[in-house]
């Protein structure tokens, strides 16, 4: 997709902001889904070739670090990715999840839990990292390969595994 086309798709869907500096690769998806949701890309945003980006309801999507190829950023509320940041190939934030307390019921009649996803000021996520409802990725932390990140990262660690734990904190060498 050329730059001036891909300029007009942006500027033609509501809720879609875009700084001048932000920059979005060919096969990027942004969808701004409802008359209050918002994708904000920042000045030093790089939205990589094939990334997903959909906000739906009065969501909130605000990207001014680097997702890599293909990552999947879906939001109910709100996903921060701050400057400096950077997103490895493949990564997935997403700020719900189903409600399943009900075992009688269907899990899509139950409804959604919300809660914002943060990923802080120069951190760095290896690929296939997924950060799940309402944790934060504090700033200069490392999140290494596939891990899945289901609470709060503490700033400046490393953290890994299923769910990802803080280097010393538990046991991760």
């Amino acid at each position: 997709m050329s730059r001036v086309r891909e300029r007009r798709w942006i500027r033609r869907h509501r809720g879609v902001e875009r700084d001048p500096g932000a920059r979005v690769a060919g096969g990027a998806v942004l969808l701004a889904e409802g008359p209050d949701a918002r994708i904000v890309l920042g000045p030093k945003a790089v939205v990589g070739a094939g990334c997903h980006l959909q906000a739906t309801g009065a969501a909130t999507i605000r990207v001014d670090g680097e997702l890599g190829e293909g990552c999947r950023v879906v939001a109910r509320e709100e996903v921060v990715v701050a400057a400096g940041a950077r997103l490895g190939t493949r990564c997935a934030l997403i700020d719900f999840d189903h409600v399943a307390e009900d075992v009688e019921r269907p899990v899509r009649t139950q409804g959604l839990r919300t809660a914002p996803v943060h990923v802080g000021a120069g951190a760095i996520l290896g690929p296939g990292v997924v950060v799940l409802r309402g944790a934060t990725v504090g700033a200069g932390a490392t999140v290494l390969a596939g891990s899945v990140v289901t609470r709060d990262i503490a700033p400046g660690t490393r953290a890994a595994g299923t769910p990802a734990r803080s280097e010393g904190c538990d046991g991760v060498a």
